[in-house]
C-alpha cells in the first residue's frame, strides 16, 4: 500500500494515519509507473525556480514510492512462491531476506 503525503500519530499501541492519497501495490501497473518516473525525472531537470522544483521533487518521490511498491510486492510473493515450494527452510531464508508481507511504504509532504 502507498500512502502518499501522510502524517502518522503513533500513542497507546495505536497508530493514526492520515493521507491525501493511497494506492494499493497490487492495482499499480509496473510500465505505467516507470513511465511516470520518467517524466518526473524531466521535469525536475527541466524545473526552474524554488516552487517548480519543489513540486518536481515531490512528483519524483511520488513516482519512485509507487515503483518501489510495486517491487517489494513483486519480491514477497515470489519469496513466498519459492517457500511453498521449498519448504520450511525455504520459508525461514524468505524471510531472513526480507520476506515481510506486512510491509507499507510512507510518502512524506515535501516542507
Amino acid at each position: 500500500m502507498d500512502l502518499m503525503g501522510s502524517f502518522a500519530r503513533i500513542g497507546n499501541n495505536e497508530i493514526t494515519v492520515l493521507v491525501n492519497d493511497a494506492e494499493k501495490s497490487g492495482d499499480i501497473d509496473p510500465q505505467e509507473a516507470q513511465q511516470t518516473l520518467e517524466i518526473a525525472e524531466a521535469a525536475l531537470r527541466k524545473a526552474e525556480g524554488k516552487r517548480q522544483k519543489i513540486e518536481a521533487n515531490l512528483a519524483l518521490q511520488q513516482a519512485r514510492t509507487r515503483l518501489s511498491s510495486w517491487q517489494i510486492l513483486k519480491d514477497v510473493t515470489e519469496q513466498k512462491k519459492k517457500a511453498r515450494e521449498g519448504g520450511d527452510d525455504a520459508l525461514n531464508e524468505a524471510t531472513k531476506e526480507g520476506g515481510d508481507t506486512n510491509t507499507l511504504t510512507v510518502m512524506a509532504p515535501i516542507a
